[in-house]
């Protein structure tokens, strides 16, 4: 880890360790309140959900597991090392059996895969309910484009 410079505080402070919680706070604070004042959306736990690829994935765990009273549904595809280790992210596995949709996915070819079995590992040790796709991709758009078909596919069904 390198020190932050004074072109970070330029950045936005966007050092590795501020820039996850600064998106948070945003997102939470700023871009969903706007999208639900300036659009038409079902705004509720059951119509919201998170996810990402890659850096956005661990992104998506880390706020969408510690968030579960806003999210219902949390997409993780091909993570990154930005996730928090599976016995952080879940520290209560039972509360997550309240999801209407958690997926993990990776694929076989991905130098990251480690991070996304790691989590499916821990979750089906626990019993968490969750979807897991390992497919014959690498840490590419195709394993995001695959994936966040399917996911979608699956969200907002009753």
């Amino acid at each position: 880890m390198r020190p932050a410079t004074v072109e970070d505080q330029k950045q936005g402070d966007r050092t590795s360790e501020s820039y996850g919680a600064a998106y948070e706070n945003d997102l939470l604070n700023e871009i969903i309140p706007f999208v639900e004042s300036h659009y038409s959306v079902d705004a509720d736990r059951a119509h919201r959900a998170i996810g990402g690829m890659s850096m956005g994935s661990g992104q998506a765990l880390n706020i969408g597991l510690s968030h579960l009273d806003l999210f219902g549904s949390i997409a993780a595809v091909a993570a990154a090392p930005n996730t928090k280790p599976p016995a952080e992210l879940v520290p209560d596995p039972a509360a997550l059996k309240e999801l209407k949709l958690f997926w993990v996915a990776s694929g076989n070819r991905d130098p990251l895969m480690r991070v996304s079995m790691g989590l499916h590992t821990f979750l089906a040790e626990k019993g968490v309910p969750h979807i897991w796709r390992l497919d014959g991709n690498a840490h590419d758009t195709a394993v995001m484009s695959a994936n966040f078909y399917h996911f979608s596919q699956k969200l907002f069904r009753d």
